[in-house]
C-alpha cells in the first residue's frame, strides 16, 4: 500500500473562507469557481486577508517598551494600518455593492442594510463592517483548526472513520454530497465533532481567551 502526504490546511482555511464570504455578501473568493467578473476582486481579498494573517499573534516589542512608539519600532503600526485601509476599503465597496444591487439575496449583509434602513443610529456600516470582521476571522479559524483535528483523529482511528463512513453511505448515500439539511440524520459523525472538541478543550479556551484579549 502505497501512502501520501496530503497538505490540508489551507484547503480547509480556503473552504471555510467561501463558506463565509457566500454567507455573508453571496459571492465566492477561492477556488476554481471564482466568477471572472469578481477574478480582480477576489485577488485584492486573497492577498489582504494573507498580508493581514503574517500579522496575527506577532508581538510588538513597544507594547513592552512604551518609548518605541515614538518612532514606530518595526514599522509595525504603520503596515497595520495599511492593511486595515485595505479592508475598510474591501468592505465598504461590498457594502456598497449590496446596498444598490436591484435584487435582493438572502445573506447577512442584506439582512443588516434592511435592520439599517430601521434603526440607522444602531447599524451603522462601521457596525456593520465590525461585525462582518468578527465573522471572517473568529469564524474561519477555528472552524479549520476543529475540522483539521477531526480530520486526523479520524485517520488515527480507523475503526472509528469506518463507523462515519458507513453512516454517510446509509444515510446519504454515495450519489451526491451531504448538505446541512441532511446533518440531523449523521448522529455518529456529529459524536465525533465534539469528542474533538471535548479532547483539544485546553487549545480552545487559549484560543477563544487570545481573541477576546
Amino acid at each position: 500500500m502505497k501512502f501520501e502526504q496530503v497538505e490540508l490546511s489551507s484547503m480547509l482555511h480556503n473552504i471555510m473562507y467561501n463558506h463565509l464570504m457566500r454567507m455573508i455578501f453571496g459571492k465566492r473568493y477561492y477556488g476554481e469557481e471564482t466568477d471572472a467578473k469578481d477574478a480582480k476582486e477576489a485577488k485584492e481579498f486573497r492577498e489582504t486577508v494573507a498580508e493581514l494573517l503574517k500579522f496575527a499573534g506577532v508581538t510588538n516589542k513597544a507594547d513592552y517598551l512604551p518609548f518605541l512608539r515614538w518612532f514606530d519600532y518595526q514599522n509595525l503600526e504603520k503596515k497595520l494600518q495599511n492593511i486595515s485601509n485595505k479592508f475598510d476599503a474591501i468592505l465598504s465597496s461590498l457594502i456598497h455593492e449590496s446596498r444598490s444591487r436591484m435584487q435582493k439575496v438572502n445573506t447577512m449583509i442584506d439582512h443588516l442594510l434592511k435592520l439599517q434602513e430601521s434603526q440607522p443610529e444602531y447599524y451603522t456600516d462601521e457596525i456593520i463592517k465590525g461585525l462582518v470582521l468578527s465573522m471572517l476571522f473568529a469564524g474561519t479559524n477555528t472552524s479549520t483548526v476543529t475540522l483539521e483535528w477531526t480530520m486526523s483523529n479520524l485517520l488515527n482511528h480507523p475503526e472509528v472513520l469506518k463507523k462515519a463512513k458507513d453512516e454517510i453511505d446509509t444515510s446519504i448515500g454515495q450519489d451526491r454530497l451531504l448538505n446541512e439539511t441532511d446533518l440531523p440524520k449523521l448522529v455518529y459523525l456529529k459524536k465525533v465533532v465534539l469528542e474533538t472538541l471535548r479532547l483539544y478543550t485546553s487549545f480552545y479556551t487559549k484560543f477563544y481567551t487570545y481573541m477576546l484579549l
